[in-house]
């Protein structure tokens, strides 16, 4: 329950005399005094503590009037009156579903005898502007308001929601893009034609491309490059000083083409391949010259044979 004034009318004022207190009421919270900080505020919160707004109206303190039947004044003919003398404390501003009340005082009306009868959660409130009962905290508020900020915080949400999932699609849709990009510009094997793996593409940036490089060349292949195999007479080994190997990733010719008929072309080596070809041919062609020269046998003297000569 926030702050609230009460004044109790026991029927002998007329609407007049209590409009002329209401307009007190109203100057009242209207004055502002500095506060202990140095900064300037309305009086009465000086003195009582109250929320900033209620029912999201920054309003001023209601006033609730408690009429006592013991004049002769009728409340049911003093309230219409008063209503229309104190319209421009009270009277909200119009929206499309509600009133928003801020800057305004709150005027709400009761009797002493309804009050006791339901209590302050009985529907015996009328606030000025109003033409229903309504219990003392629906009186106070602004329940249409109340529904229109919860309206507008969904809506708010919803929108909120809506820009987060367009950011996550751009982020997503950016992504896919650059990724789209880098695959572009992957590079694949000058032999075989396989796409690099990660680890190779870094692999070939750290060396440089060259021309006639390995690094033109995916993992694969430039590891049969270096571990050729070549032969010699007699038997098979495997060293250094041979030949390269054929792509590991290179499609097998289809029968009746050009490359299954022999009609293929050598594949471009690197520097330090061709190197290792020559030297495979000059070991190739000293041993061809070892085994081809003729041999000659020695001379060994034949002990077993008699020396006739000696004998004679």
């Amino acid at each position: 329950m926030p702050l609230l004034f009460i004044e109790v009318d026991n029927c002998h004022e007329a609407a007049e005399e209590l409009a002329d207190k209401l307009e007190k009421y109203a100057r009242f919270f209207r004055r502002k005094v500095k506060d202990t900080d140095g900064r300037e505020r309305p009086m009465w919160r000086t003195r009582w503590s109250a929320p900033a707004t209620w029912s999201g109206d920054a309003a001023h303190p209601p006033v609730l009037l408690v009429f006592n039947r013991v004049g002769e004044r009728n409340p049911n003919r003093t309230v219409p009156r008063l209503q229309e003398l104190t319209r421009h404390l009270w009277q909200g501003e119009r929206y499309e579903d509600h009133h928003v009340y801020d800057g305004r005082m709150p005027i709400i009306a009761t009797g002493l005898n309804h009050l006791g009868e339901h209590g302050p959660e009985g529907p015996v409130f009328l606030r000025l502007g109003r033409d229903y009962m309504q219990p003392l905290r629906e009186a106070i508020g602004n329940p249409r308001r109340e529904a229109a900020d919860a309206r507008e915080q969904e809506q708010a949400k919803a929108r909120q929601q809506e820009y987060q999932a367009q950011v996550r699609r751009a982020a997503q849709e950016q992504e896919a893009k650059k990724a789209a990009e880098r695959e572009a510009r992957r590079p694949v094997c000058t032999e075989c034609g396989a796409a690099f793996t990660d680890e190779r593409w870094k692999a070939t940036e750290r060396v440089g491309w060259l021309p006639q490089s390995p690094t033109r060349l995916c993992a694969r292949t430039a590891t049969g490059a270096s571990s050729p195999t070549f032969s010699k007479p007699g038997r098979t080994s495997t060293g250094m000083n041979s030949r390269a190997r054929p792509c590991p990733g290179r499609r097998r010719a289809e029968p009746g083409s050009p490359a299954s008929a022999g009609e293929t072309t050598a594949p471009r080596l690197s520097a330090a391949a061709a190197r290792l070809k020559r030297m495979d041919r000059d070991d190739e062609q000293l041993l061809r010259r070892r085994s081809t020269a003729p041999t000659t046998t020695p001379w060994v003297p034949n002990t077993s044979q008699t020396d006739v000569s000696a004998e004679g």
